[in-house]
């Protein structure tokens, strides 16, 4: 690694001091200690971008996995909050990005909201040089999820206002900070020009269904819209789709058969929880091993082999 990665980092070392910090580097010494690690984190948030300066590579960028479904209320962001847990207690370093409109992940993370998406959007739009660079003071750290978000936001509008290119922008810098090996994007059910380019610049898309005769049904008419509406685009999009059903219990098992053709190009099952049903949302990080156990399992499938590291595209057809 050249000298001058290494002094940057040094001079990126933290100084601690007693009162409130007030000068880059500074870390205010006596805080509680989610503030103290959420602040060091903030400090060595430019790691990624020195390492980019000084031309060492990183590979090709994050991997990035979209997690989507055409209905609704399908346990779509409870599996993408586990797969970034699962990928993060392996030792992979997760970003989990939540592009939903209507976004309560504070219920499920550490209870907060703020303008980090907000920020990091006019960032991109304004000064896109020094985005990578903040990118440590806006994003927040959950332990339970082991992973890296941005707090969700206070105005809907913020959000209303992203654009298929902001999108992607926002993706790629995440991507390309050289901080991540994994982003996990959790889309809304919508889908429209900014879902088809998400779709676009994933490796994988996980697209979300139940056993369930009139979701799969729906799911049909969303992808025939897609087709008809997008053809090449939407045909190329399509490659990086795997269907997972979700709530499946044994009695399922013959309904996969003989069911909707869909359920026969599925790629992983995850099972009913049933600890989970009419419990607070919170409860989504309670003991399920057999749930935990199924996300793992689809990790491996999505080309994710623990241990082994990543290449983009490597995800198999």
């Amino acid at each position: 690694m050249p000298i001058s990665v290494i002094a940057g980092w040094m001079l990126q070392s933290p100084r601690l001091v007693s009162g409130p910090a007030k000068a880059e580097g500074e870390v205010a010494q006596f805080q509680p200690l989610p503030a103290l690690l959420q602040s060091l984190l903030a400090v060595y948030g430019g790691a990624g971008r020195l390492l980019a300066e000084a031309g060492v590579s990183r590979g090709d960028g994050a991997a990035v996995i979209t997690v989507f479904d055409a209905i609704g209320g399908l346990g779509k962001t409870t599996l993408a909050l586990h797969l970034a847990r699962q990928a993060g207690l392996r030792g992979e370093r997760v970003f989990y990005l939540n592009l939903e409109l209507w976004n309560a992940t504070n219920l499920l993370l550490d209870g907060d909201c703020g303008t980090a998406m907000a920020d990091v959007l006019y960032l991109l739009h304004t000064q896109p040089d020094a985005a990578v660079s903040k990118l440590g003071e806006l994003r927040k750290h959950c332990v339970r999820m082991k992973a890296d978000y941005f707090t969700p936001g206070v105005n809907p509008e913020e959000r209303m206002s992203m654009g298929p290119d902001e999108a992607v922008k926002l993706i790629g810098l995440l991507a390309g900070s050289g901080d991540y090996d994994l982003v996990i994007a959790d889309m809304d059910s919508r889908l429209n020009p900014l879902a088809l380019a998400v779709f676009g610049v994933s490796d994988a898309v996980v697209w979300l269904v139940t056993p369930s005769g009139t979701v799969c049904r729906k799911t049909e008419l969303a992808l025939d819209y897609a087709r008809r509406k997008w053809t090449d685009k939407f045909h190329q999009a399509e490659r990086k789709i795997r269907f997972v059903s979700n709530r499946c219990s044994s009695r399922h098992s013959n309904e996969q058969q003989a069911g909707s053709p869909l359920l026969k190009k599925i790629t992983a099952t995850l099972p009913e929880v049933d600890e989970w049903s009419g419990a607070p949302k919170q409860d989504i990080w309670s003991a399920a091993p057999h749930y935990r156990g199924a996300v793992e399992q689809l990790l491996e499938a999505l080309g994710r082999k623990e241990g082994s590291g990543y290449v983009r595209g490597g995800y198999g057809a």
